[in-house]
This record gives structure tokens, C-alpha cells and sequence, in this order.
């Protein structure tokens, strides 16, 4: 039983040998070798996507930091008296939950899918 289990790994290591060697022809798959060019670059992509919506995010916490800032200085500044006072508190409850749904969305839907994609790269060259 271990005979046949170890005879294809053994003539495809020697079989390698002789193709190093120059001894025996190099076969090449030319639909293999696309869908392996197709696979890198699709993962370079991804890479690429998974960086670019993680700057994203940052960029969208940032915005959400700097939109409650804002809405706090204009609470300071609006008068009690002013027409809609009562309502700019709501309001800025309202801003910062969107933004932090937002943050939590595009972190949840997007970015842990894709980095469980992305870790989950696969070695499908046949030269290493």
C-alpha cells in the first residue's frame, strides 16, 4: 500500500531532477499557466482593494471624529434661544450614528471578508 502511494512522488521528483538537468522535456500547460497568471494578478488585486478600503475606513472614523467636533462647536455656539435649538442635539446624535454604522458596515461587510480572502492566498506554482 505505501508503493503506490509513494511512487508518484517519487517519478515526479525524479522526473523534476531530469528536467533540471536538461535531460527531459519541460511540459507546460498553457491553460494552467493563464488561470495562474489570471489567479496572481486577481490576488494582487485584492491586496490592492484591501489596502485602498482599509485607508477608507480610517478615512471614514476620521470624518466621523471631526464631524462630531464640528457638531459640538455649532451646539457651543448656537444661542438656547434660536429658532431649533432642541434639535441640533438630535441631530448630531443622528450624524454620529450614521457615520459609526457606516464604520461598522463597511468594516463587517467588506473589510474582514476581504482580509479572510486575502490570508487565504494559495501557492499554485508548480516550478517551487
Amino acid at each position: 500500500m505505501a508503493c503506490h502511494s509513494t511512487f508518484p512522488h517519487s517519478f515526479l521528483f525524479f522526473f523534476q531532477i531530469l528536467q533540471n538537468l536538461g535531460k527531459a522535456d519541460k511540459t507546460t500547460d498553457e491553460i494552467f499557466e493563464e488561470h495562474l497568471q489570471n489567479f496572481n494578478l486577481q490576488q494582487l488585486n485584492a491586496n490592492r482593494l484591501h489596502k485602498d478600503v482599509s485607508n477608507y475606513i480610517r478615512c471614514v472614523r476620521a470624518m466621523q471624529s471631526a464631524s462630531k467636533s464640528l457638531m459640538e462647536t455649532v451646539g457651543e455656539t448656537y444661542e438656547p434661544q434660536w429658532v431649533g435649538h432642541d434639535l441640533l442635539f438630535v441631530q448630531a446624535q443622528n450624524q454620529e450614528m450614521l457615520w459609526a454604522d457606516l464604520a461598522h458596515k463597511l468594516s463587517d461587510q467588506v473589510l474582514i471578508p476581504l482580509t479572510t480572502y486575502t490570508v487565504s492566498e494559495v501557492d499554485l506554482n508548480p516550478e517551487r
